[in-house]
């Protein structure tokens, strides 16, 4: 590996007062660990003035955001292994290429030869995300291109990457990255499907009227409201449940158009329920939309979870056109698109879907997804991926995820598959899995927050 590449890349590009921070809780964190309290009360006033300035500079600089995030959980995780080293891996899986990508680097140091996977979860390019960073990168897009090219120097460290989508494979090679890359959609694993009406009366919705699914999170261009508006469009027996949270500040522009278009009534924001128990509750429902805008480069070119997971609970999926997903959706049968995001061109293709769901209309196409379209069949890649490792050994991964993982189902997937290999896995993370998604021999360690 060209660490020394990556050091002087760090250096290059972090600048001093966000080094000088990460320095100065290492040298608290050290002091503390060796007893030293006098020395880690003298360096927490400089720590504190320095984190203070780095957190200024991150708010208008996307590059250091990033590279200081990065430096602050290579630190913590290595932190974990100090006082006890772990047994040797044969295999280090990296669940994000920013943060964990480089973190997983660093861990590998200690463990050559082992062979280094990236589970490339995240698209690549900060502009073209989905997420609130977006806007920071579009005013930093200097920053923007030169994280870009970061993570590709990272990624090319990888003996193979995984994407979610071809898009996202494509954006890969884009910016750099020269690597492998496989496919490996998030399928669900095969299960046998029990059917539940629990969101309907959490709805509200009675007996004989439609009850919609927006199985997602309400955020900055994810299509709400262009569901409300299609919403107020189509007859008073159609309902829609939203399964996730509203994104802070845009709770009173919701709330303003409830009320202006007099769905107050029709309309529902569920609690997720937990991950085992999802596929049979979303179920219930009679459509499931899926309206991310594909003028973000993300909602063009991605597979998200929610589409195979309305899949599994045999749900028609109503989409966008001009994006992968519709692309999917149109290719399996398993829905229709809408051409545009026009409100009685949402409302129709809704009604369509409706309509179509009950004549029957993709009940064979679902059956058809559902038996085809699992994570036993798409798993193939990651299990030639690791076979090497079992002629050589050790059997051990260690999986990297800097991130909270209480519903992560596609980690549950990949460690199943670690396991049903006979791997012996370490999972680190900032949290554990629901109780539903924790698997015998897997060992989940918590990264500290200090």
């Amino acid at each position: 590996m060209a660490t020394a590449n990556l050091k002087a890349i760090y250096r290059s590009l972090v600048p001093i007062p966000v080094r000088r921070a990460v320095y100065q809780l290492r040298r608290r964190a050290a002091a503390l660990a060796g007893g030293r309290r006098e020395e880690a009360q003298a360096a927490q006033p400089v720590a504190a003035r320095t984190e203070g300035r780095a957190r200024r500079m991150t708010q208008e600089d996307i590059l250091v955001r990033y590279l200081n995030g990065i430096a602050l959980h290579s630190y913590r995780l290595r932190q974990l292994f100090a006082e006890q080293p772990p047994p040797p891996y044969g295999v280090i899986l990296a669940h994000e290429a920013f943060i964990s990508g480089l973190t997983a680097l660093r861990i590998a140091e200690q463990h050559p030869g082992s062979r280094l996977l990236l589970d490339n979860v995240e698209y690549p390019r900060i502009s073209g995300r989905s997420s609130q960073a977006r806007e920071s990168a579009k005013r930093d897009m200097l920053g923007d291109r030169l994280l870009s090219a970061f993570v590709a120097q990272i990624a090319n460290e990888f003996d193979q990457l995984f994407a979610t989508s071809r898009g996202q494979a494509d954006v890969l090679r884009e910016i750099g990255v020269t690597r492998p890359v496989s496919l490996l959609r998030n399928m669900r694993l095969r299960a046998r499907l029990s059917r539940d009406d629990q969101i309907r009366r959490d709805a509200g919705c009675l007996e004989g009227q439609t009850l919609l699914l927006y199985p997602n999170n309400v955020y900055e261009l994810g299509g709400a409201e262009e569901c409300l508006q299609a919403l107020h469009r189509l007859p008073a027996e159609f309902h829609l449940a939203f399964l996730g949270e509203v994104q802070k500040g845009l709770e009173a522009r919701v709330d303003a158009l409830l009320k202006t278009y007099g769905l107050v009534e029709r309309v529902k924001f569920l609690k997720p329920v937990q991950p085992d128990r999802l596929i049979g509750y979303i179920s219930g429902a009679d459509v499931s939309i899926v309206p991310l805008r594909p003028e973000i480069a993300n909602h063009q070119h991605c597979l998200p979870n929610r589409i195979f997971e309305s899949i599994a609970a045999g749900v028609p999926l109503v989409v966008p056109s001009g994006s992968e997903i519709g692309a999917f959706v149109q290719a399996h049968g398993v829905g229709v698109t809408f051409p545009d995001f026009e409100a009685d061109s949402v409302a129709e293709t809704l009604l369509r879907a409706v309509n179509g769901r009950r004549a029957g209309a993709f009940d064979e196409a679902i059956e058809t997804a559902q038996r085809d379209l699992v994570w036993e069949n798409e798993q193939t890649v990651l299990q030639e991926a690791l076979r090497p490792v079992l002629e050589t050994g050790p059997r051990r991964c260690l999986v990297v995820a800097c991130k909270r993982i209480e519903r992560n189902d596609r980690l549950f997937r990949i460690t199943h598959t670690l396991r049903s290999m006979g791997f012996e896995v370490d999972v680190a993370a900032y949290s554990r899995p629901y109780q539903g998604l924790v698997l015998d021999g897997v060992n989940y360690l918590l990264i500290p927050r200090e």
